[in-house]
């Protein structure tokens, strides 16, 4: 057979050649008719299948896989919060892809533009609706999701019957979940889910992920366990999903305080190789699992330890000495504890997340133990990292404002106290105090430079941490670090800081304006000391009546604030009792008396203790009959006197404005006369005081006009009328610098009080006709938007003035940060409205909403059926101001805030 080849070599070679020029040809020519697009044979078919995957669309599918390669080692994420199932990054990352994101959308449209076969509505190339996914993928991760929907959206229409379409529905649930369009996102979820049977693999993987990552957004973490586990069992080749779903049940399982279990969560993710930084962050996790009956605490800080010691976690420093710390309260080693956390502070700085997890720890821990002023320095530091969002977020602020409230007075008192104290002194006496200070700092001195020079390198287990970091001492250096940012601000880390920006004007006005402070309004002009100089313990003692006189008022304002503080703002009874008795005994003739003695009836009023309490109500009736004082404590009828006086106020403003509108000052000015003398103190006086200005204005000229509205900016400077009143004085004193006098109608509009439930048209003829009010269509709520929470409540069920002042004292002890005003006013003729404002967002108004309806103090005499609560937008209040369909508003809240 070879022999017969090799004879007929030459014949064969010649056909063979000719066959396969055949051939080629042949496919030449089929190739070039099959480039047709409009064509749908079998040739043109394949050819554009093959080429739209290999040549086109293979490409952009690589760029998808860059693009996640890319995300999960360069992107960084917030590891304080539960972590979201995918890893999409942020706005700002959007920079970092751009490239990757075009290349996608880039060879998705070449795919579409190029191959696709669409004839009379079908397409006959099988990798165009991959195609349209990949672009609306690279859309979403451009974060144009409504561009991203509408391309998913086209898959759904054009593609009914591929099992693509389940792909992208669950890709526009993954849009409206990062627009926080929850409803829409779970409908559709739901609908692929009933279509379990007709997924393909990936959808099926992928779908209790995204229910998962729903759940998550909605922080409903036990209804998102369930779909992880089951995420987590599908997931197979995926080794750094696997990673990350263990990651974020081991965080689901430590806030439920299932250590062992969150432990068990963080190690399976080790064992998977994750990312660097989840790797780090699982460990320390670990550690924060630590339980001394189970674990060895000895091994967890030996491995934290030796993070500490490589230069290449000093961007953990910060969480790894927090770790530490939380581990040594644990053990009960509360002063390693607190060292740690101040460690953690100072290692932070740059980073607030992490500097508050420390701040948070310690200022609760010393507010835990009464340590009050002892926490103030750590509530201060957390306060001015906090962020709205954070729920704690109210609590952080009062507290560092009356805690920062009674350092200074308590600094004050005991300053003074110290002055008054050496006054006293022989002078031998006092040279031997000088002597003994002198001698107690040198000591302090001896101390710490020793504690320096032996803590260099010292890693004691039960010390954790080195003690050659620059910030040692690190409870004056973050105490130092609050009074920096107190005076300058936030300031970068460059040269000629100083000059970057300047302070913030409320911390101008307090070093301007500090006109209490005794160490400036005593001392003497003596030069600057040193403390191991004896005369330094000596210098401001007040050398004259009219400075010992001084230094007396310094200490009776102090004293009264401290104890004040303690009682009204802290609820600590027995210090603010110790501070205000001391009071009574040391300035029983002050203007602050009768104030302190109310406390005190109060105070032994919640006590049982009826023999004091009536020795101090005999007090206020005795020395101050009659008086606000006197008048809560010992008249059993003074709040249902309040209310009756309430109604009767509401009826003369209500004339007075009806005046007011006609031009009628004088009748104005008559009512008015008439409240101030027969109730002095009601709900409605500052708009009295509002009109009174203006109607003076006309009877008596800017001059005396003036006067009243300075007292009213005075009085009321959180009042939501101060703007208008700012405007109408500036207004006045240069008309009245010009010799101008106010022209009818010239002054700003006085806020209408009265209300009714329907408008009131009156016709030519005199008579008048109700006109029903439309329905209303409220506007949707942007996250951002400022927001108020209203309180409408039957005027015949409640004492307004009672409320208000319950209002107040909730909004003083709890948000007294924040400078809420609450606005009372008429809704209608049956119901009054309270709104509190205002809040920067949503969520912090929600927040608010919550911690309130559930208070009660203020609910515990209003049925649920007399209340009404929401919260609402400023252009939604002004609606329902309009139609006064409250009803119809309660509806629309419940749907787009308390569902949602």
């Amino acid at each position: 057979m070879i022999q017969l080849l090799k004879a007929n070599w030459s014949k064969i070679k010649k056909y063979l050649f000719g066959f396969v020029g055949l051939v080629v040809m042949t496919v030449f020519v089929l190739s070039m008719s099959s480039c047709s697009t409009k064509k749908n044979n079998f040739f043109t078919r394949n050819f554009h299948n093959l080429t739209s995957y290999y040549n086109i669309y293979w490409n952009g599918k690589e760029a998808l896989l860059n693009l996640e390669k890319l995300l999960k080692e360069q992107v960084s994420e917030n590891y304080f919060e539960v972590l979201p199932v995918f890893k999409y990054g942020s706005d700002a990352d959007t920079n970092l892809t751009s490239e990757l994101t075009n290349r996608m959308i880039e060879k998705a449209t070449k795919a579409v533009k190029k191959h696709s076969i669409l004839i009379r509505g079908v397409e006959y190339v099988k990798f165009i609706d991959d195609a349209y996914l990949l672009m609306g993928k690279g859309l979403f991760y451009q974060r144009h999701y409504s561009k991203a929907r509408m391309v998913f959206n086209f898959v759904l229409s054009e593609f009914p019957k591929n099992p693509e379409r389940y792909e992208a529905m669950l890709w526009i649930a993954k849009t409206y979940i990062q627009e926080g369009e929850f409803e829409m996102a779970i409908g559709l979820i739901n609908k692929v889910e009933a279509q379990q049977a007709s997924l393909n693999q990936s959808t099926e993987k992928e779908l209790p992920l995204v229910k998962a990552d729903y759940f998550l957004a909605l922080e409903q973490y036990d209804q998102a366990v369930p779909y992880l586990k089951a995420g987590l069992a599908l997931v197979t080749k995926n080794s750094d999903l696997k990673a990350r779903i263990n990651f974020i049940l081991g965080q689901l399982e430590q806030k439920k305080r299932r250590t062992q279990s969150a432990y068990d969560y963080y190690q399976a993710c080790l064992k998977l190789n994750p990312p660097l930084a989840m790797v780090f962050n699982a460990r320390l996790n670990m550690a924060l699992c630590y339980d001394k009956r189970t674990m060895d605490g000895k091994d967890i800080l030996k491995a934290l330890q030796k993070m500490l010691n490589d230069s290449k976690n000093a961007t953990y420093f910060g969480r790894i000495y927090y770790v530490m710390g939380e581990i040594a309260f644990k053990e009960g080693r509360e002063k390693d504890a607190i060292s740690c956390m101040d460690k953690s502070i100072a290692a932070s700085e740059g980073d607030p997340e992490r500097m508050l997890l420390a701040a948070k720890r310690l200022s609760a821990y010393f507010y835990g133990k009464r340590q009050y002023l002892e926490s103030q320095k750590y509530y201060e530091i957390a306060a001015k990292v906090v962020k709205a969002e954070d729920e704690e977020y109210y609590t952080i602020s009062s507290r560092s404002k009356n805690l920062a409230e009674l350092m200074k007075y308590y600094k004050n008192l005991t300053y003074s106290d110290t002055l008054r104290m050496i006054s006293n002194m022989s002078d031998a006496e006092k040279k031997q105090y000088a002597s003994k200070k002198v001698a107690e700092y040198k000591k302090k001195k001896e101390i710490e430079n020793l504690a320096k020079s032996q803590g260099g390198g010292q890693t004691d287990e039960n010390t954790p941490g080195t003690s050659n970091w620059y910030f040692y001492n690190t409870q004056s250096r973050n105490m130092g670090l609050a009074e920096f940012t107190k005076k300058w601000g936030k300031r970068k880390l460059e040269d000629l800081w100083f000059l970057s920006s300047k302070p913030p004007m409320a911390a101008l006005r307090s070093m301007e304006s500090d006109g209490r402070n005794p160490q400036k309004m005593l001392e003497n002009e003596i030069t600057e000391l040193s403390p191991e100089d004896p005369a330094y313990y000596l210098q401001n003692l007040p050398n004259s009546v009219e400075k010992f006189k001084t230094l007396d008022s310094i200490i009776e304002l102090s004293l009264f604030q401290v104890g004040i503080i303690y009682y009204d703002k802290l609820d600590e009874d027995k210090e603010g009792e110790k501070y205000l008795l001391r009071f009574t005994k040391d300035y029983p003739t002050s203007n602050h008396i009768s104030t302190v003695w109310e406390n005190l009836c109060k105070i032994y009023h919640q006590r049982g203790d009826a023999l004091k309490f009536r020795q101090y109500a005999d007090l206020l009736a005795k020395n101050y009959p009659g008086s606000e004082q006197d008048q809560r404590v010992n008249n059993p009828n003074y709040y249902k006197e309040m209310e009756n006086n309430a109604k009767r106020i509401e009826q003369l403003y209500e004339q007075a404005y009806l005046a007011f509108s006609r031009d009628q000052y004088s009748q104005v000015l008559t009512i008015v006369d008439q409240v101030n003398a027969k109730y002095p103190i009601n709900v409605l006086k500052a708009q009295f005081l509002y009109i009174e200005a203006i109607a003076t204005a006309y009877i008596k000229g800017y001059g005396e006009m003036i006067p009243l509205l300075e007292n009213f900016m005075a009085s009321y400077p959180e009042h939501e009328l101060i703007p208008r009143v700012e405007a109408m004085l500036a207004k006045a004193k240069r008309d009245f610098q010009s010799n101008l006098t106010p022209q009818t109608g010239s002054p700003l509009p006085v806020q209408e009080v009265a209300k009714t439930e329907n408008l009131v048209r009156k016709d030519k003829d005199g008579s008048e006709a109700v006109v029903k009010l439309p329905v209303t269509e409220y506007k949707p709520a942007k996250n951002t938007a400022v927001h108020f929470v209203v309180l409408l409540v039957k005027k015949d069920k409640i004492n307004p003035e009672v409320l208000k002042i319950k209002l107040s004292d909730f909004n003083r002890k709890f948000y007294s940060e924040n400078s809420l005003t609450t606005t009372i006013e008429p809704f209608n003729a049956a119901q009054l409205s309270f709104t509190i404002a205002d809040f920067p967002n949503e969520k912090t108004a929600m927040s608010y909403y919550k911690a309130f309806i559930n208070n009660d103090y203020i609910f515990s005499s209003i049925a649920k059926e007399d209340r009404m609560v929401f919260v609402i937008t400023v252009d939604n209040l002004s609606l329902l101001k309009k139609s006064m369909d409250s009803k119809a508003y309660q509806i629309y809240f419940e749907k787009n805030y308390l569902n949602k």
